[in-house]
């Protein structure tokens, strides 16, 4: 466990495999293994939707959606083996109220929330709040 400000923050792109890997491999290597993961990459995209572009829509989801699944994917198993961790998931409020020039964030968080909340109840609640 990490002490008082030897904590490990490292920058990536959740889109980008490789980067996620090495995320992965560096805290691994540090600590050896990881005990949380705090899930805060994202982005809004401001449309209603049939407004919306999906090449935009698309993206978004590449990151909000399948980013954080990536990375829930790269950290469970060790979790999991040592029935301990915590994963935090950041979003917005789109997901519990609706706006209309959110339509598809909205659409995003509002799935997300039904996916993590499977997660846990799979997982007995001890990896997935």
């Amino acid at each position: 466990m990490a002490a008082e400000g030897e904590a490990l923050a490292i920058k990536l792109d959740v889109t980008d495999q490789g980067q996620i890997d090495a995320a992965i491999t560096a805290a691994e290597a540090k600590y050896g293994r990881i005990d949380v993961l705090v899930n805060n990459a994202g982005i809004g995209y401001f449309a209603a939707v049939e407004e919306s572009e999906e090449k935009e829509v698309r993206r978004m989801f590449e990151i909000n959606v399948f980013g954080l699944s990536r990375m829930i994917h790269a950290v469970l198993p060790g979790m999991r083996q040592r029935r301990k961790g915590f994963i935090v998931n950041i979003s917005s409020v789109a997901g519990l109220r609706s706006f209309p020039s959110l339509g598809t964030t909205t659409q995003r968080n509002s799935r997300l929330k039904v996916c993590l909340k499977r997660c846990g109840r799979k997982l007995n609640r001890w990896a997935s709040r």
